[in-house]
């Protein structure tokens, strides 16, 4: 018995392709036992990704390759730009927005044509910010990046004396985008 569940061990199980009529249900043969699953695409690497939605597992190079396969037919079906347009990204330095500029940059390689991407961010005014990092960021990633200095967080917090400033604040950064938009040639902007 435990010949046979050390070799059970050491198989690489893909419980993602185990159904009803398949024994190797992804059960554990014992409690604290962990199964390795495969890649579902290169078939020889561990699967460190797991995605119950698509039933199926990727290890870190072929999950980079599907989720930008993903992207690019997202943005085709949706018609979201062509090689025409030129993109501004709103960048205001947390993940989502980076993981955003990150993903657009890195399309390049996968679409049949290129499309003009810039970085920008709206510098509010309140002292303090430093936006080196982003910068370096955009240069690693051959991204023209733009800062805009704005008086918003004066005009909120000294002037006006906002109680609730999101949604006053929110609405004027978006004016300084479609103002840069405009002032810039930009058709297209990504938030």
């Amino acid at each position: 018995l435990d010949k046979a569940l050390a070799r059970q061990i050491e198989k690489p199980v893909n419980r993602f392709h185990a159904g009803p009529s398949n024994p190797q249900r992804a059960t554990a043969p014992c409690p604290g036992v962990r199964l390795i699953m495969i890649c579902k695409r290169c078939k020889s690497a561990t699967a460190i990704i797991s995605l119950p939605s698509h039933n199926t597992g990727f290890c870190e190079n072929c999950f980079r390759d599907f989720f930008s396969a993903q992207v690019a037919r997202g943005i085709e079906t949706g018609k979201l730009f062509t090689h025409e347009d030129r993109i501004l990204v709103a960048v205001s330095g947390g993940k989502d927005s980076l993981t955003l500029l990150t993903l657009l940059a890195a399309l390049r390689e996968y679409v049949p044509y290129s499309y003009d991407l810039t970085a920008i961010t709206i510098d509010m005014g309140l002292g303090g910010m430093d936006f080196s990092p982003v910068a370096e960021l955009c240069a690693r990633l051959n991204v023209p990046y733009l800062v805009k200095k704005t008086e918003i967080g004066p005009i909120i917090f000294d002037y006006r004396k906002e109680k609730n400033p999101c949604s006053m604040c929110a609405k004027m950064r978006r004016g300084a985008l479609n103002d840069l938009m405009r002032e810039q040639g930009y058709n297209k902007i990504a938030l």
